[in-house]
């Protein structure tokens, strides 16, 4: 709870500085606190001073990972904003693998400890080569910077581009002017509630799955090997459904999957005699993998939802409130043995299925504009509007059959 904690005050407060001080030294400053905090776990000499080190990592995760997702879908073009969600989310999963084989074979913590936060490292030193959003910099009216990283970007894939100064957009945008508007329009307002809650709910569903791993009486670093690996056939999946059918069906799909597959346990372990421990864990796998598709495609959607110069401030307080759900996730997993699974699967599935409802009130993005400003939200807004109007003016005309 306490690490979950951590993530949530880090994702509201140094997550929402983001379109303050920039992507870049706010991931940085994440990863040194991740790199220190982790390691020094390791030399607790009490309670008190492991849990405090604990809610540090924490706040430094969000910290660290909201930043460079961000970085990496301001950087590239609609086409492939969704190969940078499915690649980090990859690598999440390989981390997990690589996880429970070292939980394995390293059983004293204070060992695990050290084997996992050593690779922290390696994030010190991306300051050398990882660039700031140009993106972001071009918000902040900064367009020299942002050109300087565009050239060595061109020059790196071999491209030959010249950039005309004068058609770029380079207006300098305050967060808080830009922030107003979305609590004064009730579409906007609607839409980032449906966001929040199915951040919520998505974190809530996949950290309660993650954490009831081994409560059915298997093997744990087994089934959590299972999980890890079905999580990247999602992943792998996400990629394709992402880009052919788009951001809304697949949304909805994996609440779906997940809604179905943990109430379809709660309906077995009721009314199905037998051994069906691993029909239970085959079917909890299931859920978290529809769950984990929703979480490769949810970064990008939300992202593509709302504008550049508050995208840092909205993605900050959907991680908040993913956070809350992460910290209730535990507890509601913890409820006790196998005769109360069935009622957290209850929980889960039915969440899911909520969430896979309020998914078709939200617009599909997929090969739209990264809007940069809250005017390119209202254009949006505007041709939405535009295209319903010419629907609904086109009258069927009768056929005139007098003579």
């Amino acid at each position: 709870m306490v690490f979950m904690g951590g993530n949530l005050f880090g994702s509201f407060i140094l997550g929402s500085l983001g379109d303050t001080w920039g992507r870049k030294i706010v991931m940085f400053t994440g990863a040194i606190l991740l790199f220190g905090s982790s390691l020094a776990c390791t030399w607790s000499v009490n309670y008190i001073m492991f849990v405090a080190l604990r809610f540090l990592s924490g706040t430094a995760t969000t910290s660290c990972i909201g930043p460079a997702m961000i970085i990496a879908f301001e950087t590239v073009d609609p086409d492939h904003r969704s190969h940078a969600a499915v690649a980090i989310e990859l690598a999440w999963c390989i981390g997990e693998v690589i996880l429970s084989g070292a939980a394995y074979f390293l059983r004293d913590w204070r060992q695990l400890q050290i084997a996992v936060s050593s690779p922290g490292v390696i994030l010190l030193l991306y300051w050398f080569f990882m660039p700031e959003s140009a993106r972001w910099l071009l918000s902040k009216g900064r367009g020299e910077e942002a050109m300087r990283i565009v050239r060595r970007a061109a020059r790196v894939n071999g491209k030959l581009t010249e950039i005309d100064m004068t058609k770029m957009k380079l207006e300098h945008h305050k967060s808080r002017n830009e922030i107003m508007p979305v609590f004064k329009s009730y579409r906007l307002l609607f839409r980032f509630i449906v966001v929040l809650i199915l951040w919520f709910v998505l974190s809530l569903s996949y950290y309660g799955l993650t954490f009831n791993v081994g409560r059915i009486g298997y093997n744990v670093y087994l089934e959590f090997l299972v999980y890890a690996v079905l999580e990247m056939v999602a992943y792998i999946s996400c990629l394709f459904i992402n880009t052919r059918f788009g951001r809304k069906p697949l949304n909805i799909g994996g609440f779906l999957l997940a809604g179905v597959a943990c109430v379809s346990s709660t309906l077995i372990l009721q009314y199905v005699d037998g051994d069906k421990g691993w029909l239970i864990i085959a079917l909890s796998a299931i859920g978290r993998m529809g769950v984990s598709a929703v979480f490769a495609n949810i970064f990008v959607y939300t992202s593509e939802l709302f504008p550049t110069t508050i995208r840092s401030f909205i993605l900050a307080v959907s991680n908040f409130t993913t956070r809350i759900g992460a910290v209730i996730a535990p507890y509601i997993s913890a409820l006790g043995t196998n005769s109360v699974v069935s009622s957290t699967s209850l929980t889960f599935g039915v969440l899911s299925l909520v969430a896979a409802v309020l998914s078709c009130v939200l617009p599909e993005t997929c090969n739209t504009k990264l809007p940069d400003s809250m005017g390119d939200m209202a254009d949006q807004l505007s041709d939405v509007r535009n295209r319903q109007t010419r629907r609904n003016d086109i009258v069927p005309v009768k056929k005139d059959t007098t003579l």
